[in-house]
């Protein structure tokens, strides 16, 4: 098509949107008391103005302007149920934590009081930041929500016995989220000798993955293979940042034995009975492979598992978000250290 042809036809479709917007203007106008217009103006969304600085944020923020929140016939219609799916889900999908917790208050904190539209909201969103085990946050925004909502008697239909289950639930998620300090573990390493156990925690190297895997499963056998070629390539070249505290999740101590040598992991592996925690109860490991990445203060920044193509990209990124870990060493290591190695 030639340059003249696409603005001519440029124009006429500005020409005809503006005659559209125009036409349901006036539609609106004239017939603003019957229910449909109502329902077609609410669901509608913000209009944002032309010389809104930042228009993705304004929408965010106005999204929720002109729904009648206290109108709970609207819960009977598709149009709240779309509206409420499309903010939590598709606007804030890609959001961090912090920047979902911030919206959701923006839209619940106007449900106080009505418990059956805070229910109506609160009984779709939540379980699907429950259930997420992709989503990097998404465990720390049920949380939130179990902490501000339901734990601060905001929910008013939920039973004693459901709220003491959620302040349980939430308890034992709290100890995996970003941001919470990974408990050490102590393990033996292949030798299963009490002389031989080693910290996961009281290493030179600045960060530490924990990875938790399982020589019969074909995941984690793929997913360990391309670990140690990353390992190897960045240790070879001299630019390895990151010790790997390998966990065989296998109740057979002699399998997990075997494929430690025969594949010749180059990480810290340890695995077997003698262990100072429950590892699964500490990290929220449900199943292998799962990966967990500590940083200098062995905080948790990363509790999904990532490919291992990804982890430096990842670690690179942490860095730049948070310039103050560029150069900061291993505070643990430095008060713990052992000659050998090992834990006495």
């Amino acid at each position: 098509m030639k340059t003249a042809d696409s603005a001519s036809a440029r124009d006429k479709q500005e020409a005809l949107s503006t005659a559209m917007e125009a036409y349901q203007k006036a539609m609106f106008d004239k017939n603003k008391k019957q229910i449909f217009f109502q329902l077609v103006k609410q669901f509608s969304g913000p209009e944002v103005p032309d010389d809104t600085p930042n228009k993705p944020i304004y929408y965010r923020t106005h999204y929720w302007d002109g729904v009648d929140l206290s109108d709970h016939s609207l819960r009977y219609t598709p149009d709240l149920f779309n509206k409420m799916n499309y903010y939590f889900f598709g606007l804030l999908f890609h959001a961090d934590a912090d920047t979902i917790c911030r919206y959701a208050d923006m839209v619940l904190s106007r449900l106080d009081g009505d418990t059956a539209m805070m229910r109506y909201f609160m009984d779709f969103i939540a379980p699907r930041y429950y259930r997420s085990t992709k989503n990097i946050g998404w465990d720390q925004v049920w949380c939130y929500l179990v902490e501000n909502y339901y734990l601060k008697g905001r929910c008013g239909w939920a039973s004693e016995g459901e709220i003491t289950n959620k302040r349980k639930q939430a308890r034992f998620l709290e100890k995996s989220l970003i941001g919470a300090y990974g408990q050490e573990l102590i393990m033996s390493d292949t030798t299963q000798l009490e002389s031989h156990r080693i910290s996961s925690h009281r290493q030179p190297e600045k960060y530490m993955i924990l990875w938790f895997w399982d020589p019969d499963c074909h995941h984690c056998q793929e997913q360990t293979a391309a670990l140690i070629e990353v390992y190897n390539k960045l240790q070879a070249e001299g630019k390895r940042m990151f010790q790997v505290f390998a966990v065989g999740y296998e109740a057979d101590v002699n399998k997990w034995k075997n494929y430690v040598k025969k594949h010749n992991l180059p990480f810290l592996n340890v695995g077997g009975p003698n262990v100072n925690i429950d590892y699964q109860e500490a990290y929220n490991v449900h199943g292998a492979p799962t990966m967990i990445i500590l940083n200098a203060d062995r905080q948790i920044i990363m509790n999904k598992s990532i490919s291992a193509s990804s982890l430096v990209p990842f670690i690179e990124q942490y860095e730049r978000q948070h310039p103050e870990q560029k150069d900061r060493e291993p505070s643990f290591w430095q008060k713990n250290a052992s000659p050998t190695g090992f834990i006495n």
